[in-house]
């Protein structure tokens, strides 16, 4: 991962149009807020020069070509000699379309690139991976390699072949479920067969470190829907929304897609099957060699690793509930104002934590601060060394710069309906999995509501194009202050209330005494959040407002908010 660029004050109304700023604030109606916000909003000191650079870009003509199916296919009649059949469909030539008008900026680190697993391990031996040769195409295929050729920096490769790849050079393990899909992490083995030259910093972090594989299987051309595959436009919006937060501080950094075909390799199916022993609970998928045949496509998703997940901390401290609750919800402030981000999907294993300095290999307060504690700690965001990162955007929204048109004009994407509330919640069931239920439906009837309003005032068009927009096209950050709510409620209820749970060993009695603080500002938030299911006019309007109101009350401080900032400038 590349170092962060360091940061600079600036005023929310120089940049809440801007596309890829890293800022952290919070922005307030009345002036009183707005004067406070102007204190929190910063971004990288790169980013402030380069706004006054920006251009805007034509692509060039492009060439008409056969499409990448037709070409697939017609190398595989060159290599076997065989000629055209009737069950074999070549797409005719798409027409050239018009110039496209670029507004993207990279804000990447000038000196980097992306490193992709793939290419740092060996490059060479990943150009000779077998291309999937499919066994037949039919007109609908074009839209699968029209996705690989878009989004991907590699063709559709043989699953078995790349797999093997990988396997020959790194250990496999499942660790986790994602909406239908798997995921895994794959660290390169000591001593591998792994080249060596030009290796930049950037790639010997990916070398070094662990790579995460989101496994999705695709909802194949002319196939009925089924619950274990997902649709291509919903995984291009998930791959639009990872690719723009990338950027973004608190975001998961996304790499590249694979899209692989064929069958499961063994390494791949072991780890399915160790996870599915291991973890019976949170294994819901069931055997992809028992579902998925050989001519099944996937989108590998590859991304680095955002640690563990917050739902397996069995018994949080409150220096981690404080920490892991108000980082979560200036990142979240901070995707509301550059891109008008909503997660809509923000349950404990969506919220995830790794030590935010790597070479203290702590998450937590440790006893030796915690017993010679004699005066106040000057801040308390940040003690417990926790980095959070927002993963899974499945169900997320946010807005894009409309290519086609202008810079300026802005569109939703991956706006699909999120989850319905559970249907046989009991009184039997865990609290965290009603709320989760609860926090659905919330977000629903407060959609549907607000909705309903707009489209009888006839409020829900786009004004420039008078379309009409759904009702999860729209903005909606109160879904951001509703799963705030959960998260917080969740980990308080983990936390318990006795101090032999509650304290950190060998706490002194000023560290109590703070820890005391902590609790009693967390549960003022909790009992603001946690409003009844059809009630959500008493909530804050969005994680930016909710940010600005912990200022106010004294549930966050300023100093807190600045040493955050201090702590990523050092990121």
């Amino acid at each position: 991962m590349e170092r962060r660029q360091p940061l600079t004050e600036v005023q929310n109304e120089c940049f809440v149009r801007r596309k890829v700023q890293k800022t952290y604030g919070k922005k307030g109606k009345a002036s009183a807020a707005l004067e406070s916000a102007k204190q929190i909003f910063i971004m990288p000191d790169d980013i402030v020069k380069k706004m006054a650079e920006v251009t805007i870009e034509e692509d060039q003509e492009p060439e008409t070509q056969p499409s990448r199916a037709a070409a697939v296919l017609s190398q595989n009649h060159k290599k076997t000699g065989t000629t055209q059949s009737s069950d074999n469909y070549v797409p005719k030539a798409k027409a050239a379309q018009k110039p496209k008008v670029k507004s993207r900026v990279s804000l990447r680190k000038s000196s980097g690139r992306v490193s992709r697993l793939s290419d740092t391990l060996d490059k060479d031996a990943l150009s000779k991976v077998d291309v999937h040769q499919p066994e037949h195409f039919s007109p609908e295929y074009d839209a699968i390699y029209s996705f690989a050729e878009q989004y991907s920096q590699h063709p559709i490769l043989s699953f078995q072949a790349y797999a093997e790849f990988l396997a020959s050079r790194c250990d496999i393990k499942k660790v986790g479920e994602g909406a239908f899909s798997s995921v895994f992490a794959v660290t390169s083995k000591p001593g591998a067969n792994v080249a060596q030259s030009h290796h930049t910093v950037n790639d010997l972090k990916v070398l070094n470190g662990t790579t995460i594989f989101k496994v999705i299987p695709i909802t194949m051309p002319g196939q009925e829907h089924r619950d274990d595959t997902t649709a291509l436009p919903k995984i291009i919006s998930e791959i639009q929304t990872m690719d723009m937060m990338t950027t973004t501080y608190g975001f998961i950094n996304y790499r590249d897609v694979i899209i692989c075909a064929g069958l499961w390799h063994e390494s791949f199916l072991s780890a399915f099957r160790t996870f599915k022993t291991a973890q019976s609970l949170k294994a819901d998928n069931d055997d992809p060699e028992e579902v998925f045949g050989s001519n099944q496509y996937y989108a590998l998703l590859e991304m680095d690793d955002a640690g563990t997940e917050v739902a397996d901390i069995r018994r949080p401290s409150d220096f981690q509930i404080f920490d892991i609750f108000w980082m979560t919800t200036m990142h979240l402030a901070n995707g509301e104002i550059t891109r008008e981000f909503e997660h809509r999907d923000l349950h404990l294993s969506n919220v995830c934590i790794k030590p935010h300095n790597p070479m203290e290999d702590r998450m937590d307060v440790d006893e030796d601060t915690a017993s010679k504690m004699i005066e106040p700690p000057k801040h308390l965001l940040g003690m417990s060394n926790i980095g959070v990162t927002l993963i899974d955007y499945t169900f997320s929204r946010a807005t894009l710069p409309a290519d086609e048109t202008s810079r300026w004009t802005r569109k939703p994407i991956n706006c699909q309906e999120p989850p319905k509330a559970f249907p046989d919640i009991t009184k039997n069931t865990d609290l965290e999995t009603r709320m989760q239920s609860w926090t659905y439906e919330k977000c629903r009837k407060m959609v549907q509501t607000n909705y309903a309003v707009l489209e009888k005032r006839n409020l829900n068009r786009d004004q420039k194009f008078g379309r009409v927009l759904q009702p999860w096209d729209m903005s909606w950050f109160k879904t951001n202050v509703c799963w705030l709510g959960h998260l917080l409620t969740c980990l308080l209820e983990r936390a318990g209330t006795g101090p032999r749970t509650r304290y950190v060993k060998r706490s002194s009695k000023l560290a109590k005494e703070v820890q005391d603080e902590m609790r009693i500002s967390l549960t003022e938030v909790k009992e603001l959040l946690t409003v009844q299911r059809d009630n959500v006019n008493s909530l804050p309007s969005s994680a930016t407002a909710l940010l600005a109101l912990g200022v106010e009350k004294g549930w966050v401080k300023q100093d807190d908010i600045n040493g955050f900032r201090d702590k990523l400038e050092e990121s």
